[in-house]
This record gives C-alpha cells, structure tokens and sequence, in this order.
C-alpha cells in the first residue's frame, strides 16, 4: 500500500519548505535536528524515491549565497578515501547522463568562459606530470636562464616556460596534440607579446644550449 500525502498537507509542507528556504534553512533547534538524523540513519530509499527526487531538482541551481555556504563550510575539510570514491562515482553519472545539467550548453559555456579567463592557467599549476620534452627543456632552461617557472599562469593563459625577469616565454609544441590547437597557439601568442612577452618556439625538437642561447640573444637584445 502506498501512502499519499492530502492536498492539505502538501501545501503546509510547500509553505514549510517556503519558510526554510527564507531563513536559510537554518531555523531548527537542535534538538530537532538530532532527531531528524537519527531518524535517516540507515534508512535506504527506493529507487522509485530517488528518482522523483532527482526528476523534481532537474535545472535547480544554487543561489550565490548557497555556492558561498558550501565553500565556506568545505574549506580545510579532508574527505576520507570511500567518500572521494563515491562522489567520483556520482560525478561520473551525471557526466555519462545526456539530460543532466553538466551535460547542458548553459553548463559548457560557464565553464568555457570559466577557463578563458583564467581557470585553464590555474588547472594547468597543478600539472604533476608534464611532458618529458617540456621537462628536458625545462632543465636546461634552469642551467641557461634566471627563475624560469614550468607552467607559469599570465593573462589566462599559462606559458610552458617562463622566465619573467626577461619576459621569455618559451613553449614546446608535440606537433600531434598541437596539431588542431594552431590557430588558438597564435590567438594566445599575440594577446601574450602585446603585454611584453617574447616566445621562443619548439615543435618536435630539443635545441641544444647553444642554439637556446643564440636564438634568447637574437630575440632580446639585452639579454
């Protein structure tokens, strides 16, 4: 037998929820709210349940005061690893769900302007495994140049190789992934020499010192 809430109640717990939602939901005591946990520990839902609930969220978003509660309350915390595993498997469903909102233009086009302005040159800091070209070079940039920085964030782009004291960006270009990135490689390269930087560029090929040096004394003349 299934139970249905009347059309009465319904509308006090709308009304309820209304209530919440305006108090930022922050209005029970807290001794209701041990009850309320100890009532939901253990309980499993059924699919059935979860679904409507799923199906009654489609295209809700978060108000920005929400996103900051999250944060804020998400800063400092260290998940365990079963926790990471399952918010890893949760994220992958919804990546694998065509209706989902991750999956919506709306969603690719913050997350495009997210990265044009500036979020990829973030990303790309934490990058633990560069290319073993980009790290040999890398190396012997660290033997010919002063402080140069692997990765270095600037204007929303991130320059492979970076010596700022010069405004030297020097960059290698495995030609198969770059191979349809050409025309972003220029757009970036112009917008980054018109605040000062000077690029030296490699496609498949190592220089020797010599030629890293004679090409760096012929693009900056007071190197």
């Amino acid at each position: 037998m299934t139970y249905k809430h009347s059309e009465e109640t319904k509308k006090k717990i709308r009304e309820s929820i209304l209530r919440k939602k305006e108090s930022g939901w922050d209005n029970h005591p807290i001794e209701t709210r041990e009850k309320l946990s100890k009532a939901a520990k253990g309980r499993k839902r059924t699919k059935e349940s979860i679904k409507k609930q799923l199906e009654s969220r489609k295209g809700y978003k978060h108000s920005q005061a929400t996103i900051e509660k999250i944060k804020n309350s998400n800063q400092g915390v260290k998940r365990n690893k079963t926790t990471r595993e399952k918010i890893s498997l949760h994220s992958k469903k919804r990546w694998n769900d065509p209706e989902d909102y991750f999956n919506s233009k709306e969603f690719k086009d913050i997350r495009k302007e997210h990265m044009i302005k500036g979020g990829a040159a973030y990303a790309n800091m934490f990058i633990t495994n560069p290319s073993k070209p980009q790290v040999e070079l890398f190396n012997l940039c660290q033997i010919l140049f002063p402080y140069p920085i692997m990765n270095y964030p600037c204007c929303g782009y991130s320059i492979d190789i970076a010596i700022p004291v010069l405004n030297l960006a020097i960059e290698y270009d495995g030609g198969y992934w770059h191979q349809d990135r050409k025309d972003y490689d220029i757009k970036r390269q112009n917008i980054l020499e018109e605040e000062g930087w000077v690029f030296l560029r490699y496609e498949d090929y190592i220089p020797t010192k010599c030629e890293l040096i004679k090409e760096a004394e012929d693009a900056l003349p007071y190197f």
